[in-house]
């Protein structure tokens, strides 16, 4: 059966229960971190979304985005951005569609305004709504397919999508990479060409770097809302970078080509007719799987020999540095997770398989110590990825930091896989219970920024009572706390393990 039915048969074998039907929210996909109310374009409105607020605080915004939002995300030619800037307060003739560079430019703002941590929830989310809605109507999502495609529009389109990512409009964020990456291959840069006659290095770089961003955020839309990547998109790799594109996106573009292997061998596919002509389904990636963690292993640790040495650990320097090295930390750790994570499902909830109980070999056999190697190896990560947030959480830091949505996100990640050790008595380690209680502190540390935290917290802390009810039974006084058992089933469902679940 599915991952989600062993975990609802373990469930109901200890309490029973009826689903619930509720669903559970997960941070960069449709979890509400930013309050969006999407409206239909108001008619005749465009030059009310024209207005700019005045230069002085306009500068401030785009300022705090440069040092705070643009180091984890790359969807922008800072050069080349900054000089159309100038010459749109200048008065001046752009040389491109201004409405489209406005739009773009009031996201920059939305972005800026939510990444000021010490400014209230309510007055962060009208300010930066005011600034998308702006730039939603200028932009008009609804005919933008029918009109003419452009790099601007296409670089409109990736960042505005990553906004939506940390709103409720999940499928608004998947439609906007779609189309972008669409309007980028009628352009064509996503086929390796030398420079047109005419064009300059500054802008064949771009127009190279611009296709990676459509690459990065398929990979980073697709993964995080359970999709399938586009697995046909191919990332143009150019050694010959100007040193303002030298951002860390190659680098966290080779790292997700590795997860995205990982992700296709946990993922089934074959059976039926395919099968008649060679292609094997789930069975045979049971007995393969192992064998492949050895190697995607390997390949990540050679990415952090190279890759993260590559940039100076100094207390002083240049801080875009530290904050590329700091995200390409957390990126490295979440795709650890991700190869690991079957092995935890396999030991934590799949106790009583009728399979694996069948095998009284398994746990001293090859395929069982890699399995149990496996979710530790996830749970350590897990708590690495704790202690590095709790570590680069300080409020009072405006720099260096990743902006508290991602914060947000990975909390999530880390903070479910020790929900899930705490289902196994042996993974769940007077270490690993430290590590929970450092999630549900820098958790609250959180709670200010967004509606949302707080009822994160509230959850994960309702789970971990009734994960402590099942590992000590006698111990409890109440058996079913203020969580049903189909929620339980329900939150793992959707934080993502089902995916995993064909493995064991």
């Amino acid at each position: 059966g599915t991952f989600a039915g062993e975990v609802k048969a373990a469930i109901d074998a200890k309490f029973g229960g009826v689903s619930s039907g509720s669903s559970i929210t997960m941070p960069m996909s449709d979890a509400p971190l930013f309050e969006l109310r999407l409206s239909s374009r108001r008619p005749g409105d465009e030059h009310g979304d024209k207005v700019l607020p005045p230069r002085r605080q306009a500068d401030q915004l785009l300022n705090t985005f440069w040092r705070c939002v643009h180091p984890v995300d790359y969807f922008l030619d800072e050069k080349r951005f900054g000089q159309l800037y100038e010459l749109l307060f200048a008065g001046m003739h752009l040389e491109i569609e201004e409405r489209v560079f406005i739009a773009t430019l009031n996201i920059v703002f939305a972005f800026a305004t939510q990444v000021q941590e010490s400014v209230g929830v309510a007055e962060r989310n009208e300010v930066a709504n005011t600034y998308f809605q702006r730039a939603w109507n200028l932009l008009r999502p609804e005919t933008i397919l029918w009109e003419p495609p452009s790099l601007e529009v296409v670089e409109c389109l990736l960042l505005m999508s990553r906004y939506l990512q940390c709103t409720n409009n999940s499928h608004q964020s998947w439609m906007a990479v779609g189309s972008a990456i669409r309007m980028a291959q009628s352009l064509g840069i996503h086929l390796p060409k030398t420079p047109e006659t005419g064009m300059s290095s500054d802008q064949a770089h771009w127009r190279h770097h611009l296709w990676n961003c459509c690459v990065f955020a398929d990979m980073s839309v697709s993964w995080v809302q359970g999709r399938t990547a586009m697995t046909s998109l191919v990332s143009q790799y150019s050694t010959s970078r100007s040193s303002h594109f030298r951002d860390g996106l190659i680098e966290t573009l080779e790292l997700y080509e590795i997860i995205r292997h990982s992700i296709m061998a946990q993922t089934s596919v074959g059976g039926g007719l395919a099968e008649r002509f060679g292609l094997h389904g789930s069975n045979y990636r049971k007995e393969t799987y192992c064998n492949l963690v050895l190697q995607h292993e390997a390949c990540l640790n050679q990415w952090e020999k190279v890759r993260l040495k590559e940039i100076p650990d100094k207390d002083g320097g240049n801080d875009d540095a530290k904050m590329q090295k700091l995200s390409l930390q957390f990126r490295l750790l979440h795709a650890r997770i991700l190869l690991f994570r079957p092995m935890v499902a396999r030991c934590c909830f799949m106790q009583n398989n009728a399979l694996v109980t069948a095998d009284a070999h398994f746990d001293s056999s090859y395929k069982g110590h890699m399995i149990q190697y496996g979710a530790f190896q996830c749970i350590w990560n897990a708590q690495k990825m704790i202690s590095l947030l709790d570590k680069n959480s300080n409020v009072n830091e405006s720099i260096h930091i990743l902006p508290w949505w991602y914060r947000t996100f990975y909390l999530h990640v880390a903070g479910t896989i020790l929900l899930a050790a705490m289902q196994s008595n042996n993974l769940f380690t007077e270490a690993v219970s430290d590590s929970w209680q450092q999630t549900l502190s820098v958790i609250k540390r959180h709670e200010h920024l967004s509606s949302y935290i707080p009822h994160c917290a509230s959850l994960f802390q309702s789970l971990s009572r009734k994960a402590s009810q099942m590992r000590h039974p006698l111990e409890a006084t109440d058996l079913l706390e203020d969580l049903s058992d189909a929620q339980f089933h329900d939150t793992f469902l959707e934080f993502g393990f089902h995916n995993d679940s064909f493995l064991f």
